[in-house]
């Protein structure tokens, strides 16, 4: 029993994690979105699958995408973005990802 209550504990501590992480990349697209006029979201990669998990809920279809780490990338409309600003978006996101991941 006692095994079973700090395995159920671990996990609650994971999921708040990973909750946290979402809230902190919808965030994250919030203030791209108002600084550059743009839209991207961020999926969780499950191999050929990307499945949306943070970022505005818009009905435009994305023309390009962004692996940002082996579980997370985002996507983007492709005429927003150039590819400097795409690195920067991708560094950024990757110290935001590599602090949770840890």
């Amino acid at each position: 029993m006692e095994k079973e209550t700090s395995l159920s504990n671990s996990m609650d501590r994971m999921v708040d994690s990973e909750e946290e992480l979402h809230n902190k990349l919808d965030q994250f697209c919030e203030i791209i979105g108002n600084k550059y006029d743009t839209e991207l979201y961020f999926c969780e990669i499950l191999g050929k699958r990307w499945s949306y998990i943070a970022g505005p809920e818009s009905s435009y279809l994305p023309q390009g995408r962004c692996k940002v780490t082996d579980k997370y990338g985002f996507m983007y409309k492709k005429e927003d973005i150039d590819s400097e600003l795409k690195q920067e978006i991708k560094s950024q996101a990757k110290k935001l990802i590599d602090n949770y991941e840890q």
